[in-house]
């Protein structure tokens, strides 16, 4: 190297370049085309004087096409006054760190963080600002679904303990209902009867609904062909949706099967079917379709939770409202509408979500207000084969032999109602309010005498799980059936390994606590 200035000696031949300085613009300008990252010059008045291929790809104009847009074309509408607090504080301190919802090309939202600093000449005076931004878009959808996680998380334990005392508030309002049912004989009255039972269920199917969302769901799953469920609903839809809206539906030939519930993926299905049908009061076009995908490393990154594998991806998607940016991190959260008064109860999506959870599946929502929403769901796929469904209890068989049963909860009217339908159908009862009653009882009574014992697993003082455990020291043979406002599932925290031979879910109907009475002590 010379020691005259802008010369230099290339490496391969000894003669003296002179480097001008539109050489090295143009050097320049390729490192800066280089960049991962979109940079991006503007002169005072806010004129595009650089827009490298970083910012081409993320916004999809090309330089010439950009020149010819104002500023404010790359803001969402929603952040434009954002954008001028961000100017003011520019012109201010010279510098600026700003996050702004911007719009592409292709009308896409995208979400950026941005460092803006003044560009100057040699001389050192300013002449414009020079920008450059990060994509973050995906950074803080991660973010709003790890939030949304631990809402839900918090919720669902709020959920189930309001559940739980409702459940128990209903289980004897049910079984009660029935036995006056067979005592009834006026009309009239059976009417009345009829009605209050119905109106009972009825309760109990929102609050299996809160618990689906606070405790997931029984997973004793078999193998399932979602193309007959995805089926079923399209006879429904055809039948029962507004003519105006069109539906499409696709299912991959060779489908791969899930592990699941066929009665909740379906109501998984019906509820977005039911969504999209309501964002579309005009008519639109519904989509379902159904295919196998590989999941990898990337793709896995976008989705909380997520793990690379085989799935079978389901795609729920309408030319609906929309659902706005700001509510979308709330839609599956329990008893959160946007519906008139009314006319939804907030536990469609919430039910959604924790049944596609209980189903080790993952979700994805993209919507763009007034464009439509489309709901992603992935299910592991399987390769396991059908079971087949064990043989059906015969419900003839409902009284009892004289079998003594040790009946504990802390609900006074669930031990009332209990005794008196296990007592017409034949059984001796014994109640107690706790656990240390119980345990009392079973150990003052001689060795066999009480030869079922039905406990609640949420009891003050002395709870089921540690009944269960005291009644296993006295007697390792003993038949123990365990029930709970909250139990949902039999591998439900606090029953694993503690060897019962049936569960209840209450509110449970007369005939429930029958059949599994008589399903247990059959037992060998």
């Amino acid at each position: 190297m010379t020691g005259e200035k802008n010369k230099m000696t290339t490496p391969t031949d000894n003669s003296r370049t002179e480097r001008t300085q539109d050489d090295i613009i143009y050097e320049q300008s390729i490192l800066l085309n280089s960049a991962l990252d979109p940079i991006i010059l503007h002169d005072k008045d806010e004129k595009l004087i650089f827009w490298n291929k970083a910012a081409e790809r993320l916004y999809g104009w090309t330089f010439e096409e950009a020149k010819s847009l104002d500023a404010h074309q790359f803001i969402a509408s929603e952040d434009h006054a954002k954008y001028e607090r961000g100017k003011k504080e520019f012109n201010e301190k010279g510098e600026c760190a700003i996050e702004l919802r911007q719009k592409t090309k292709n009308g896409r939202t995208i979400i950026t963080n941005s460092r803006w600093s003044i560009a100057r000449t040699k001389e050192g005076n300013p002449y414009g600002r020079l920008v450059i931004t990060r994509d973050i878009t995906e950074q803080r959808n991660l973010e709003a679904q790890l939030r949304r996680a631990q809402r839900m998380e918090s919720l669902g334990t709020l959920a189930g303990g309001i559940a739980h005392d409702l459940n128990n508030v209903l289980a004897p309002i049910l079984m009660s209902v029935q036995i006056l049912n067979t005592k009834v004989t006026e009309p009239s009255l059976k009417k009345l009867i009829t009605a209050l039972e119905t109106s009972t269920k009825r309760g109990s199917e929102i609050i299996k609904q809160v618990l689906t969302f606070a405790r997931g769901t029984e997973k004793d799953f078999a193998p399932q062909q979602l193309r007959y469920i995805i089926s079923e609903i399209e006879a429904i839809i055809k039948q029962t949706f507004p003519k105006n809206i069109q539906l499409r539906t696709g299912v991959s030939k060779d489908l791969s099967m899930v592990l699941g519930d066929a009665t909740q993926l379906n109501q998984v299905f019906m509820n977005l079917c039911i969504n999209a049908r309501d964002a579309m009061p005009e008519g639109g076009r519904l989509t379902v379709t159904a295919e196998d995908m590989y999941m990898d490393e990337s793709y896995a990154h976008l989705i909380l939770d997520a793990h690379p594998g085989q799935y079978v991806m389901i795609t729920v998607a309408d030319t609906g409202t929309g659902i706005p940016l700001d509510v979308q991190e709330k839609v599956f959260e329990p008893f959160f509408t946007t519906k008139e008064r009314g006319k939804g109860t907030g536990l469609g999506l919430s039910s959604v979500y924790a049944i596609i959870k209980s189903h080790n599946g993952l979700l994805k929502l993209y919507s763009e207000y007034g464009k439509g929403t489309e709901i992603k769901i992935f299910l592991p796929a399987t390769q396991q084969k059908e079971r087949k469904s064990e043989p059906i209890l015969n419900k003839d068989i409902l009284r009892g032999k004289g079998e003594t049963i040790l009946v504990v909860d802390d609900e006074l009217f669930v031990l009332q109602i209990s005794k008196e339908v296990l007592e017409v159908q034949g059984y001796s009862v014994i109640t107690a309010m706790d656990g240390a009653e119980a345990t009392a009882i079973f150990a003052s009574k001689e060795k066999n005498s009480i030869q079922l014992v039905i406990t609640d697993m949420n009891m003050p003082l002395m709870d089921g799980s540690s009944t269960i455990r005291a009644l296993r020291r006295l007697d390792q043979d003993l038949k123990i059936i365990v029930s709970s406002g909250l139990l949902t599932n039999v591998h439900s925290a606090g029953l694993e390994g503690l060897d019962t031979q049936g569960y209840l879910t209450k509110p449970y109907t007369a005939e429930q606590l029958l059949l599994m009475v008589q399903k247990v002590l059959s037992k060998k």
